[in-house]
């Protein structure tokens, strides 16, 4: 619900697009031809904003390179890692715990894995929490 309906408990009135000229009284088809001018304005401005926004959001965004079959790592938050190992410093523990396979997309920016049977987290993450594996040599952490 909107802002206005919490507070008066009603939706807000609608206000028509006003008409020149369809008011009699000088001074109320002036003060509604500014109105109108003002909210064109805003609506400009506002599409601008937004256009330059999306603009610099999508400089620094980049297409995830993630497929089903694919290996993964997952990034899990320090109380998340109590579930895989417990450390005796948790400033020196792992961020990243895997390669895990993705065995399907559930949304375009969510991926289902495949986590070992004693796995004690959801096997659905965001792609802010995965990055491809790399392959090659140790250092990689499985669930136990």
């Amino acid at each position: 619900m909107s802002p206005f309906f919490v507070v008066y408990g009603k939706q807000p009135p609608s206000i028509p697009q006003y008409i020149t000229g369809s008011s009699h009284i000088g001074v109320v088809d002036s003060e509604l031809i500014d109105h109108e001018c003002i909210l064109s304005k805003l609506k400009a401005h506002l599409e601008r904003v937004q256009a330059r926004q999306n603009y610099y959001f999508d400089l620094h965004r980049i297409d995830h390179p993630f497929k089903v079959g694919d290996l993964v790592m997952v990034k899990l938050r320090p109380y998340c890692q109590f579930y895989v190992e417990s450390f005796r410093n948790q400033k020196l523990a792992q961020r990243f715990y895997g390669p895990f396979p993705i065995i399907k997309r559930v949304q375009d920016v969510a991926f289902e894995l495949q986590l070992h049977a004693g796995s004690k987290i959801h096997h659905v993450f965001h792609i802010s929490k995965l990055k491809p594996f790399m392959g090659g040599g140790g250092g990689w952490m499985m669930f136990h």
